[in-house]
């Protein structure tokens, strides 16, 4: 399941302020001021730039608005070590104040 949906380009109608301006005064269709865009990123990372998407990447993000950034790692351990990895990882999401809006789960 994706952790963000994709919003699309603005598709409603004009905004009632531009709809009821005289003709003189709308702006063209191929404007794209009072538009706006969702841009979505996604794909795999491999570890050797993990660090620099938070160097490079998001600081190109945060001056938008809306931004939402998730996380999921999969990774395979046997069962005996990812027992008390589980348990660590829930209690480093709690120490760091994640722990309602991140799980841990096995897949």
């Amino acid at each position: 399941m994706p952790w963000a949906s994709v919003m699309g380009s603005y598709g409603g109608a004009f905004p009632p302020s531009l709809a009821t301006a005289p003709a003189l005064e709308a702006r063209p269709a191929s404007s794209t001021a009072g538009r706006t865009t969702t841009l979505r990123i996604v794909g795999a990372l491999p570890s050797e730039v993990w660090n620099r998407v938070g160097t490079k990447i998001l600081p190109e993000l945060k001056p938008g608005s809306d931004l939402k950034l998730g996380v999921e790692f999969v990774v395979t351990f046997d069962s005996d070590v990812a027992a008390s990895l589980r348990a660590e990882l829930l209690q480093v999401l709690q120490e760091i104040g994640l722990a309602e809006r991140v799980r841990v789960e096995e897949v």
